[in-house]
C-alpha cells in the first residue's frame, strides 16, 4: 500500500473548543474517523460514550444514563449503544442498524466485564 503523507493534521487539531472537549480532542476524533473511512476499516469497536456524537446517539436511544455507557461502532459509524445496568450487571443494547451484530457486541462487552469487575 502506498500512503500519502498527512499534511493537514494541524487543521484537525485547531478546531475551536465546543462543550466539554478541547479543540484538540474534537479534531482528533474527526481525524481518526476520516482515517478509518479512507482505510475502509469495518471491524467492530466498543468505546465508552465520550464525544458529543456518541452521547447524542446514546440519548436518542436511551432515556437515562448509567455508570457504563457504550457506543457500538462498525468501522467509523456508530450503529448502536449499550449500557450496563448497575446491580444486576444486565446489558441493554439498542441498534440503529446491523442488529445481527448484537451477539458479537455482547461478547465484547462481557469480555470487558470479566476484566473490570
Amino acid at each position: 500500500m502506498n500512503f500519502k503523507p498527512i499534511t493537514n493534521v494541524k487543521v484537525y487539531l485547531d478546531i475551536k473548543k465546543e462543550g466539554r472537549f478541547s479543540g484538540y480532542n474534537l479534531g482528533k476524533n474527526l481525524f481518526i474517523k476520516q482515517i478509518l473511512e479512507k482505510s475502509k476499516f469495518q471491524d467492530l469497536i466498543v468505546t465508552f460514550c465520550m464525544h458529543e456524537q456518541e452521547w447524542d446517539t446514546y440519548n436518542s436511544l436511551f432515556d437515562s444514563k448509567y455508570k457504563y455507557c457504550f457506543a457500538l461502532y462498525q468501522g467509523p459509524t456508530i450503529i448502536g449503544c449499550a449500557r450496563i445496568e448497575e446491580g444486576n450487571n444486565q446489558i441493554s443494547m439498542k441498534f440503529i442498524k446491523n442488529l445481527e451484530l448484537k451477539n458479537e457486541f455482547i461478547n465484547i462487552i462481557n469480555k470487558w466485564q470479566d476484566y473490570s469487575f
